[in-house]
């Protein structure tokens, strides 16, 4: 049986060359004086493990956390974490909340979270099940408790980078407002033929009818010619973006 005791710790490092989560310690106050080449190196006691699923969420350095060693001090094992009452500050998670007008439920008994020492935020709603990610700009993606998906980058850029079809399916589709309409090729061609057509029909019946009004005349005149008028907007068409 391993017998196990709690201790204190410092995270001295966090750099593991072997990249296994370990971390470097310094056990108060038994290692006080070691110098730090000398200090042990700990794995985490607990962690989501096995060969197809794993996580990697490193304490910070300088940190203070538990860990667990054996009666010999040859094994060490990190408890992520201690908890220290007057640094846990919900006034950050609320106001990192407060950029994002699409979340309806802020309530602290409902929020699951992890704020981030750049600033940024995750979060769970454990009761309406929205979830999302504030970035410390302000920026943020969210799964509302409805289901939609809110992407708000404020008067920060969209970029998409694909090499292939960026495809976008939806019955509506809003770009930058409602107030207006798209206008495709092949329908605005279509019509514009057709009116083509009938001018120059009504056209050449004017000319049908100035014609015989000068041969009418007895005047020695050039016939009169009107219609032919043609219309090309193939380079109007673009095929980088379309629609359906």
């Amino acid at each position: 049986m391993l017998n196990l005791k709690l201790y204190e710790a410092k995270i001295i490092d966090t750099e593991d060359s072997t990249k296994k989560r370990l971390v470097k310690i310094r056990i108060l106050p038994e290692h006080i004086d070691v110098r730090d080449s000398d200090l042990p190196w700990a794995a985490p006691f607990t962690s989501v493990h096995s060969a197809d699923e794993m996580e990697n969420d490193l304490p910070q350095k300088d940190s203070i956390i538990y860990v667990l060693v054996d009666s010999l001090f040859k094994r060490f094992y990190y408890l992520q974490g201690k908890f220290f009452y007057n640094l846990f500050d919900y006034s950050k998670v609320e106001s990192a909340l407060s950029n994002a007008s699409s979340i309806s439920d802020k309530n602290y008994n409902n929020i699951k979270f992890r704020l981030y020492e750049d600033g940024g935020l995750e979060f769970h709603n454990k009761k309406d099940g929205s979830h999302g990610f504030i970035h410390k700009s302000g920026s943020y993606s969210i799964f509302d408790k409805d289901g939609n998906c809110i992407l708000d980058v404020g008067s920060k850029e969209v970029k998409i980078n694909a090499t292939g079809k960026v495809v976008i399916d939806g019955q509506n589709i809003e770009l930058n407002g409602n107030t207006k309409n798209f206008v495709t090729h092949a329908e605005l061609n279509t019509a514009l033929q057709t009116m083509l057509t009938t001018l120059n029909s009504q056209l050449g019946l004017i000319a049908g009818g100035a014609t015989a009004a000068i041969a009418a005349s007895g005047l020695w005149l050039t016939p009169l010619t009107i219609g032919g008028l043609t219309l090309n907007i193939a380079s109007s068409k673009t095929n980088t973006v379309k629609t359906g």
